[in-house]
């Protein structure tokens, strides 16, 4: 069977009409990929350095799956079953993000691991975020893949990595909310918008 992680961020690049890092970039391209299994979205945070100049963006998208019965048998079908129903871009207003590249690569941001070659890790949480990491340079493409790191960063060394990659992220571009037990929250502006108006409607 093909990573299935990996084939999952396929087919999302090719609904929303993202380039293909796989190909190369000019300079370097980041992207984090944050995905909220309960409700079907995600966010796409991506820094780019090119023709000596740096640029951001975030991606927020919503999915929906065709309603089949669960079959662990083909599970692989069932989690490629989906399409991109709708999606916006918001351009982020960045200057040098040098520093920030340099405290990413000091956490092993062109080898992390995808969390099953993590070895001795057993996943026990199934549910709520997922996390993509793509980066590509003109010669260099690297992917992983973690669901929910924070979870194992104590144990395993490669999930503190992650799980610093995304604090880095949240202390640039404030990706998380937080509970009242302190546990990060993903910011998705337009659920918290359609929120509001539900609220305000009841």
């Amino acid at each position: 069977m093909p990573d299935l992680m990996y084939e999952i961020k396929k087919k999302r690049v090719d609904e929303l009409k993202l380039r293909e890092l796989e190909k190369g970039m000019d300079s370097i391209t980041i992207r984090l990929w944050v995905n909220e299994s309960h409700f079907q979205l995600g966010m796409i945070y991506e820094i780019s350095y090119s023709d000596q100049k740096w640029s951001a963006r975030w991606i927020e998208y919503y999915e929906s799956f065709n309603d089949q019965p669960w079959d662990e048998s083909h599970i692989y079908w069932h989690q490629m079953n989906f399409k991109i129903d709708s999606f916006r871009v918001q351009r982020i207003g960045v200057e040098d993000l040098s520093d920030f590249l340099k405290k990413l690569e000091a956490e092993n941001i062109y080898r992390l691991k995808t969390s099953y070659e993590v070895e001795g890790w057993e996943s026990g949480h199934s549910d709520g975020n997922y996390f993509y990491v793509e980066v590509a340079t003109n010669a260099f493409y690297h992917f992983s893949s973690f669901g929910e790191p924070g979870f194992y960063e104590e144990k395993f060394p490669e999930f503190k990595n992650m799980a610093n990659v995304l604090r880095l992220f949240d202390e640039e571009f404030e990706i998380f909310k937080y509970n009242q037990s302190g546990r990060p929250m993903v910011r998705y502006p337009g659920l918290e918008k359609l929120q509001k108006l539900i609220a305000r409607d009841e």
